[in-house]
């Protein structure tokens, strides 16, 4: 008998996590940031950083919230 294998995340919420992996990842190249630089100074692997570009929903999440924090330049506001 098969598991029961329902998607952990809803086709929306899959949609944003590429979305906002894309996001992530223009704001790195942008900033002509190496990936496993960005990854670094984010406190995470790279493989965690090519998860987080691609929006894969097995990146772990936790460890997503600083990771706007390191790419942005010193003169930046408050905001993400």
């Amino acid at each position: 008998m098969k598991r029961n294998e329902h998607p952990l995340m809803t086709p929306e919420r899959l949609d944003e996590a590429r979305q906002l992996g894309e996001k992530l990842a223009r704001l790195r190249m942008s900033r002509r940031i190496r990936q496993a630089d960005a990854a670094t100074r984010a406190g995470l692997s790279r493989s965690t950083a090519v998860l987080l570009e691609k929006g894969a929903s097995a990146a772990p999440r936790r460890k997503f919230r600083g990771t706007w924090k390191p790419l942005r330049p010193a003169s930046a506001c408050c905001r993400c």
